[in-house]
């Protein structure tokens, strides 16, 4: 399920609402996420946080046309609540006494 929603395409800053959405569900789930799916996880909404591609195969990249956007290096009051749902749902899996 985590997979999915963190190779959406929608999952972007541009579409807040299913961002914040996204990330908050993730919270929720990762604590019944093996080791090993956890670190995947959160490698791939590091990724997001970077705005790096995050498609499986070269032929999937050379297909996509969209180009994922950086998080911006400051933040006026009605994005924050974006960063915000990305940083809860890291500390989260960071918290390993979940």
């Amino acid at each position: 399920m985590c997979e999915t929603l963190l190779q959406n395409e929608n999952l972007n800053i541009s579409h807040p609402l299913f961002w914040r959405a996204s990330f908050s569900l993730i919270q929720k789930i990762v604590s019944n996420v093996d080791y090993k799916g956890v670190r995947e996880i959160m490698k791939t909404c590091l990724e997001k946080a970077q705005g790096k591609e995050i498609a499986k195969t070269s032929l999937e990249k050379a297909q996509s046309k969209e180009k994922s956007e950086d998080l911006p290096t400051s933040f006026s009051s009605s994005e924050l609540a974006n960063v915000t749902a990305l940083e809860q749902a890291l500390k989260h899996i960071l918290d390993r006494q979940v």
